[in-house]
């Protein structure tokens, strides 16, 4: 079957016969009736923003796109957008010309499946929870560790508000990540350093709930014989 094509360049359309070929003109091409190459045509056809990995912006693509536009964030980070449709969780598509010009592509893992944000940045929440089989229970969000509870007493979600009522959660084990789409899982936060702590002023040793840039130490402090203390310290990486 024989087809037409309609290029254009510099707002001046070109006419003609055939299959587009590789060039720096924006090309449609149809084959569905008899002069079906026009202007009209040329301004429903769908175009898509083009980006990979290693480029620095996104690039219009010269040709058509036959179903959609996607923006995808893939495990390193970078951004891609071009034609088609989304293979990735973390992935957004739309059906309008040069619609997946979004710079707000985030993701991150929620109580709700996964969500999209508007920053990188992650975190996941761990309390224990000793009955049943499942001793550990989990909350993840967008953004940063939340530092009091104001953020879950207008959430929908009844069960998760009552969860919280009352939780101090400086008490309660929290990460943060922006290194990648739904990086707040549960692998990412059993990989985190974790201390026990306890000052001169406390009587018991607790958990540490942020996570450790460096190391984790112990220390004790002596008193010798003539009254001089020494203060002995081991560290744990």
């Amino acid at each position: 079957m024989n087809e037409d094509i309609l290029q254009i360049k510099n707002l001046e359309f070109d006419f003609g016969c055939g299959n587009c070929s590789i060039s720096d003109l924006n090309c449609a091409q149809c084959n569905d009736g008899a002069l079906c190459n026009t202007e009209m045509f040329f301004k429903k056809v769908l175009y898509c923003w083009r980006k990979d990995s290693d480029d620095e912006k996104p690039l219009s693509l010269k040709k058509e796109c036959k179903s959609e536009c996607f923006t995808l964030r893939d495990f390193n980070g970078e951004e891609n957008r071009g034609c088609g449709k989304c293979n990735s969780t973390s992935c957004r598509e739309c059906q309008e010309n040069r619609c997946n010009n979004w710079t707000d592509t985030y993701y991150c893992k929620s109580v709700e499946g996964i969500k999209e944000c508007k920053k990188s940045d992650c975190y996941i929440l761990k309390f224990s929870n000793n009955k049943g089989n499942n001793p550990n229970e989990f909350y993840y969000d967008c953004g940063k560790c939340p530092v009091n509870n104001e953020l879950f007493k207008n959430t929908s979600n009844v069960t998760l508000s009552k969860r919280f009522v009352g939780t101090n959660l400086s008490e309660i084990q929290c990460a943060e990540c922006n290194n990648g789409p739904l990086c707040n899982n549960e692998k990412f936060l059993e990989k985190q350093l974790f201390c026990l702590e306890k000052s001169e002023n406390q009587t018991k040793i607790i958990k540490g709930t942020r996570i450790c840039k460096d190391k984790c130490f112990v220390s004790r402090k002596l008193t010798t014989g003539n009254g001089r203390e020494l203060l002995l310290e081991f560290n744990y990486y």
